[in-house]
């Protein structure tokens, strides 16, 4: 595929099956790199309604046509009650096909994202990262810091 090809758009419910499959690719990643296991189920993964719409929500893919290579899915979380009420923009999943990586898509992907996070009021963007993924140097040249860990312990 042809980088000068590829398009950025936000998705759409007929994108829904693309993302899933690109989804899972992320998440069984994470977990070889120490992360939750993923549903084997295959039915899941096709029944999976991934909100691709949305006042408080935004996803965009990336690609050529119909094939798709990479996509970003976030929402806008206001935190209030306790805190000083304001808007924050919430990465759920950004994912690049590795093929297709270091080709400046999730700094575009990102890019837009941020955007449309300040359109809609937001002051700042967080996200979840494993230690131990390698995509965490990309964050922090973004400008991403640690805010709070989070711990688990197993419970026997």
């Amino acid at each position: 595929m042809n980088m000068n090809d590829v398009k950025i758009r936000a998705c759409t419910e007929k994108d829904n099956m693309k993302i899933s499959i690109l989804l899972r690719c992320m998440l069984e990643h994470m977990s070889d790199s120490g992360g939750h296991r993923v549903n084997p189920n295959e039915t899941f993964w096709q029944d999976l309604p991934i909100k691709v719409r949305g006042t408080d929500r935004k996803c965009l893919v990336a690609g050529q046509n119909s094939e798709l290579i990479a996509f970003v899915l976030a929402n806008i979380q206001p935190l209030d009650n306790v805190f000083v009420p304001m808007q924050s923009l919430h990465i759920n999943a950004i994912y690049v096909c590795p093929e297709f990586r270091r080709r400046g898509l999730a700094e575009q992907l990102m890019s837009q994202i941020f955007q449309w996070g300040q359109a809609e009021g937001c002051q700042q963007v967080d996200l979840n990262v494993l230690p131990q993924n390698e995509a965490l140097r990309y964050y922090e040249r973004l400008g991403f810091k640690v805010f709070q860990h989070s711990m688990t312990k197993e419970l026997k």
